[in-house]
């Protein structure tokens, strides 16, 4: 009976509408970390379309839950660093998310991950602010998901992360919260061949993994490239992402995971020194907070501007 569960699971997943083919990719692609945090505000539908404007591969966001249990585009546990609001996501109703400002603090140039109020209102004293104000909120899960679907055939990869850091405050030891959620949504919007999952807490992988096995799984870590790649040659994982700081990001890492036949994707590949470190070891991807100043250092074509146009004009650059 079990095994006849998870059958029609599956196929609740490819039936009732058009399966999202799998995105064929350049080596290495190029994610844009919350959608280009740089370019536009991170993780909202502003950054997504700015980021799908520049050409990028593959986008990258953050996934938090809220209190009644919808699923929501935002990195950290609190409000405080991104939005106008204050208090965890945890703790919020998604109504009260949704009256946030999600461009509150937000730069042109400016993609810091952190947090601390303090730190925010300093660099506020002079920094513009362009679309604060402008009715930028925080997304759901099925609104990001809708937006990829309704670009068909030019849609790209996408790769969502699952927070859950033991010190963040949505923290899950056990790793399902999330995962019972977004696993169905998935299905719903027919994107097990076009998704990747992501996280830092192993056993959200694991989730992931026991609700749909197709879905591709990503493990992150800082510090070392090594212990990222035995937790993923011991389990079904199917990408590799140590941060760029790693100092065992060497070839002799990324040659381990390539013999067990995954992929190694970095974080965060920001500036053409990242770039030049890594784009000799044979990586399949990196993801940048700068994609258009990563996709420039590689040769790839890239038109500007670079800041969403909805900020406005900017002389900011591909890279600062």
């Amino acid at each position: 009976m079990k095994r006849l569960a998870l059958a029609l699971t599956l196929a609740a997943g490819t039936l009732g509408g058009a399966v999202a083919h799998p995105v064929t990719l350049p080596r290495p692609y190029v994610s844009a970390d919350q959608g280009g945090g740089a370019y536009a505000p991170e993780n909202t539908m502003v950054a997504m379309r700015n980021a799908i404007r520049l050409g990028v591969d593959e986008l990258e966001t953050d996934i938090n839950i809220t209190a009644d249990h919808q699923l929501v585009l935002i990195h950290d546990g609190s409000l405080d660093r991104t939005t106008n609001c204050s208090g965890n996501v945890g703790d919020k109703s998604l109504a009260e998310i949704e009256r946030c400002d999600a461009a509150y603090w937000w730069t042109p140039g400016s993609s810091t991950l952190l947090p601390g109020k303090a730190a925010i209102v300093e660099r506020d004293k002079a920094a513009p602010h362009p679309l604060r104000g402008k009715g930028v909120r925080v997304p759901t899960v099925r609104e990001f998901f809708a937006y990829i679907v309704s670009l068909g055939d030019r849609a790209p990869q996408v790769t969502v992360e699952i927070k859950n850091i033991p010190y963040d405050s949505n923290f899950d030891p056990y790793g399902r919260r999330i995962a019972r959620v977004l696993v169905p949504l998935i299905h719903e919007y027919h994107l097990t061949n076009k998704i990747v999952v992501e996280s830092f807490w192993p056993r959200s992988l694991g989730w992931v993994k026991r609700l749909d096995y197709r879905i591709r799984t990503m493990f992150l870590t800082l510090g070392s490239a090594m212990e990222n790649y035995a937790w993923v040659a011991a389990t079904r994982t199917d990408f590799s992402s140590s941060d760029a700081l790693a100092p065992d990001l060497n070839r002799f890492y990324i040659n381990h995971v390539h013999a067990v036949g995954r992929k190694v994707v970095p974080w965060l590949v920001d500036a053409p020194s990242d770039w030049e470190k890594v784009k000799d070891l044979g990586v399949d991807g990196v993801i940048s907070s700068y994609p258009a100043c990563i996709m420039q250092a590689m040769g790839r074509p890239v038109s500007g501007p670079f800041v969403t146009p909805e900020a406005g004009p900017s002389t900011f650059g591909p890279c600062g």
